[in-house]
C-alpha cells in the first residue's frame, strides 16, 4: 500500500468507529441530540463566533470522552469477562470522566447561554 492508501484507510476506520458507536451506543446518539439542539439554539441566539466555538470545542470534547468511556469498557470486557473489583472500577473512573466533561459542557453552556436566555425572556 502507497501513503495515500494508508491515510484513506485510517479515515475510513474513523468513521466506521463513529459508525458503531452510533450504532451501538445509546448515550452517544442522545448526545448527538443534545448537540443538534445545542448548535440550533447558538444559531438562533446569534451566538459570536467566538462563543459558538467554545460551545463547539465543549460539545465535541464530551462526545470524544464518551467514546474513550465506551473503549474502555470494551477493553475491559474483553480482558475480564466476569465482574471484577478492578474491572468495576475501571469503569467506574471512565463513566466519572463523561461525567466530569458533561459538568464542564454545562457550565460552558450557562455561562454563554444563561444571559442571552435571560435577555430574551426580558429578565
Amino acid at each position: 500500500m502507497n501513503k495515500n492508501s494508508d491515510h484513506k484507510q485510517s479515515f475510513r476506520n474513523a468513521i466506521a468507529g463513529l459508525v458503531e458507536a452510533f450504532r451501538t451506543e445509546r448515550n452517544f446518539r442522545l448526545m448527538f441530540l443534545l448537540a443538534s439542539i445545542v448548535f440550533g439554539a447558538g444559531l438562533y441566539l446569534k451566538l459570536s463566533p467566538l462563543e459558538m466555538a467554545v460551545i463547539v470545542w465543549a460539545v465535541f470534547a464530551v462526545i470524544a470522552v464518551e467514546m474513550i468511556n465506551t473503549s474502555l469498557e470494551a477493553i475491559t470486557d474483553l480482558v475480564e469477562e466476569e465482574w471484577h473489583e478492578k474491572a468495576g472500577r475501571v469503569k467506574d473512573v471512565s463513566a466519572g470522566m463523561v461525567l466530569l466533561a458533561s459538568f464542564g459542557a454545562a457550565a460552558v453552556g450557562i455561562m454563554i447561554f444563561g444571559p442571552k436566555i435571560m435577555r430574551l425572556l426580558g429578565l
